[in-house]
């Protein structure tokens, strides 16, 4: 068997081996935050890695030699990119304590004296500078490459700066919003769940000594009316919604469909419209009776009606 091979064996195994200990309780609380924080992370993790792969390709049209080169052949030529010329040179030094420029020692250069020539591993070198390490450019002079200077001072702020103390800012809120004990529950029901579907034989699941027909659960009724109003609403955050069935509608005397947002804006607008109508009429009756006679009015007609009476006769 190669050795490569045995080698990622042993590390999914070892793996494997370690994910069996999710289900106790002991370890299951930061198995539990271990994967909810990672689940989080994802999207920020994916997000990162595009912005390496960017400046990975970008430092790989920069850096690359503009020839093919051979690590064990010199090669002479003018390129500033080239290995050989990166590689570090050695000069010998008369007695008299001058340099001599005419002979020179090289060391051979290695792949990682320039890793941007290759696009695999320039992103390894850039996921390297992304730790805060600057070996993977020290090989050229930042002061006669503007470019690269101002690359290398992007990416410093960007990426291991700014985005990895971000980074750390969420899986500190992540981990500070993760309810343990509820992770760790809702793993074990996982855990549970996959056994059942592939360990299980049909007839272990048909017993009824380990999966009972009905379950009977004691509960306070006014919580779990809410917890119901709750669930559906959509503000379950568990595994899985669960189902609510007519039976339990009816126990706890919920509607049978919770009303729309268009149902609740149609009513508060009729209600509306019914007041408007209402103060309209209201008025409408305060000028009829401003309008009527009043008492004295009457008093005065009848005196009138006395007094041409009084003067016919």
């Amino acid at each position: 068997m190669p050795t490569k091979l045995a080698t990622f064996s042993t590390l999914f195994l070892e793996i494997k081996f370690l994910l069996y200990f999710r289900a106790i309780e002991f370890s299951g609380d930061f198995f539990s935050m271990i994967l909810g924080v990672a689940k989080r992370g994802f999207s920020f993790l994916l997000i990162l890695g595009f912005i390496v792969v960017a400046f990975a390709h970008s430092l790989h049209l920069l850096l690359r030699p503009a020839s093919s080169v051979s690590l064990e052949y010199p090669s002479y030529s003018n390129d500033p990119n080239d290995p050989w010329n990166l590689a570090t040179k050695y000069n010998t030094i008369d007695p008299n304590g001058t340099i001599e420029d005419n002979s020179s020692l090289i060391e051979p250069p290695t792949a990682t004296t320039n890793m941007f020539m290759l696009m695999g591993s320039a992103i390894a070198a850039v996921y390297i500078m992304l730790t805060g390490n600057t070996d993977p450019i020290s090989y050229w002079d930042l002061d006669n490459n503007r470019t690269l200077l101002i690359l290398a001072l992007v990416f410093s702020f960007v990426a291991s700066t700014y985005l990895m103390n971000l980074f750390i800012g969420l899986l500190t809120n992540a981990i500070t919003e993760t309810k343990t004990r509820e992770a760790s529950l809702i793993l074990r029901a996982e855990v549970l769940e996959e056994i059942e579907l592939l360990y299980m034989l049909p007839y272990q699941r048909r017993k009824e000594n380990w999966f009972p027909f009905v379950i009977f659960y004691e509960c306070h009724t006014v919580k779990l009316r809410e917890h119901v109003m709750d669930i559906l609403k959509d503000k379950w955050a568990g595994y899985k919604k669960p189902f609510i069935s007519k039976n339990l509608n009816e126990v706890l005397l919920l509607p049978d469909e919770q009303p729309s947002l268009k149902q609740i804006e149609s009513k508060i607008t009729d209600k509306t419209e019914d007041k408007f109508r209402e103060q309209r009429i209201l008025k409408e009756i305060e000028k009829i009776i401003k309008e009527m006679p009043t008492q004295k009015d009457l008093k005065e007609l009848k005196d009138l009606i006395e007094f041409l009476k009084t003067n016919k006769q």
